[in-house]
């Protein structure tokens, strides 16, 4: 099973990383899809030829947010350096 990221790590520059612990969202991420999918599955309810895709396109939506852990990023810009990473 795919997880959502659980830390994300911010660096300006040369100071101290910043940790995020992102798995506090998780209730709220869950929360908002199950009431995102009960909203979907009323209103499909009128169109039935139609479902399958718009479940589909949730489940995809999961799955992008699964994909994001292992994610780094490093921005320079004018010698100011900004590193974020999502574990």
């Amino acid at each position: 099973m795919t997880f959502l990221p659980g830390l994300l790590r911010v660096r300006v520059r040369r100071w101290p990383a910043l940790w995020l612990p992102l798995f506090l969202l998780w209730p709220l991420v869950l929360v908002l899809f199950v009431v995102l999918w009960a909203l979907v599955f009323a209103l499909e309810q009128r169109s039935p030829q139609r479902r399958s895709s718009v479940f589909a396109c949730l489940a995809g939506v999961w799955r992008l947010l699964c994909a994001t852990r292992g994610t780094s990023v490093d921005v320079e810009v004018a010698s100011r350096r900004l590193c974020v990473s999502i574990y």
